[in-house]
């Protein structure tokens, strides 16, 4: 084991441990490998870190990818290299990725910036979000501040803002609760099953679509049901391909302007 306690700063020699303790200040001084990373304290360097399980309460930087099999952070996280979770991906402080991040699957209950690409089976998030593009089997976000995605690509997705609480209701106008959370997605959300609440998104594409209180699209393309909450605004709709076909079809047809308030296709 190799140790750093609190109140230290040490320089690990890159090699490979069974478990690694950093309650002080520690660097890479080369690639390491751990069984095992418990960090309470603060670990940065140049280089990469592989761990079969990764706890971070203090502060991780690292320019160097990393490769884990399960990671937990609820500390800072700045990464600048691709980040491979082979399980899960927990994190409920402060996670700043500016490359790739890919997982079997990830959780946020904290802030998360990403700039690259993260690719995963489920993506939960209960925080604010600032993300590159998403591509997801299963996309659940709650967001309670204003937040964005670059693009978003699964199968079930649900985008939805937090309840806000009493005393925040009591003391502000509609206009203000309308304008204080929304998503914004800046360019396409694509996939099968689709529930959005107070989004803002150019382009949305599905199977099935519901476009819930407070949102503003530009266009919704649907193949089998759309429907849309008369407090939403889409500029406009159209359907594509046949309802029930499995494969996908490019949208064709002149669409319709002013989508209906609470109509179904």
């Amino acid at each position: 084991m190799f140790e750093v306690p609190a109140s230290q700063v040490r320089k690990i020699p890159g090699g490979e441990y069974d478990t690694i303790v950093c309650n002080g200040e520690a660097t890479l001084l080369r690639d390491v490998r751990c069984d095992r990373l418990v960090l309470g304290g603060t670990l940065g360097g140049p280089y990469s870190l592989s761990a079969g399980f990764i706890e971070g309460h203090g502060t991780l930087s690292v320019r160097g990818g990393i490769r884990t099999n399960e990671a937990s952070f609820s500390g800072l996280t700045i990464l600048r290299s691709t980040l491979q979770v082979a399980g899960t991906l927990q994190t409920a402080g402060y996670l700043h990725c500016q490359a790739n991040v890919i997982a079997g699957a990830v959780s946020i209950d904290g802030n998360a910036h990403a700039e690259g690409t993260i690719t995963t089976g489920r993506l939960r998030a209960f925080a604010h979000v600032d993300l590159g593009r998403v591509n997801a089997t299963e996309v659940s976000v709650v967001f309670e501040q204003k937040s964005q995605i670059r693009s978003l690509t699964g199968r079930v997705i649900s985008l939805r803002r937090k309840e806000f609480d009493y005393l925040t209701r009591l003391f502000s106008s509609k206009k203000e609760l309308a304008e204080r959370s929304y998503l914004v997605v800046s360019e396409d959300i694509i996939g099968d099953h689709i529930l959005l609440e107070y989004v803002r998104a150019k382009s949305v594409k599905g199977i099935d679509v519901t476009i819930g209180a407070g949102c503003r699209i530009e266009v919704v393309y649907y193949r089998d049901h759309i429907y849309i909450d008369e407090t939403a605004w889409v500029g406009r709709y159209e359907p594509y391909g046949e309802p029930g076909q499995d494969e996908e079809n490019t949208p064709d047809g002149a669409g319709n302007t002013g989508a209906p308030k609470g109509g179904k296709g």
